[in-house]
């Protein structure tokens, strides 16, 4: 059981540095394409590296999402973080993935 963690939920100091890495190359392909399936991929790769000291955050999600979809989703993205700063707030992560769902 010890190996399949080791092997499927590293642990170390390269599982750290790949985990940005792995997430940089999660993206939409085109307009077309489901976001929903992006976030997937999203939370596939916060789970196999849960175990890590440095988490993939919610603000780091985020953050990868609205620079991912911009230039795709440019009026909902504006319109949440619009209303966040207006209430002095972050982005909610789970109303982010709902507008997402809704747009496409």
């Amino acid at each position: 059981m010890a190996e399949l963690e080791n092997r499927y939920s590293p642990n170390d100091r390269m599982a750290g540095t790949k985990m940005p890495m792995k997430l940089n190359k999660i993206e939409l392909k085109s307009a077309n394409e489901n976001p929903l399936q992006m976030i997937e991929h999203i939370k596939k790769l916060k789970i196999t590296y849960a175990r890590q000291n440095k988490k993939l955050t919610e603000e780091v999600i985020v953050d990868h999402i609205f620079n991912v979809c911009g230039n795709i989703y440019p009026e909902v993205l504006s319109h949440l973080d619009y209303a966040a700063k207006k209430a002095k707030i972050a982005v909610d992560y789970q109303e982010l993935i709902d507008e997402l769902h809704s747009s496409y």
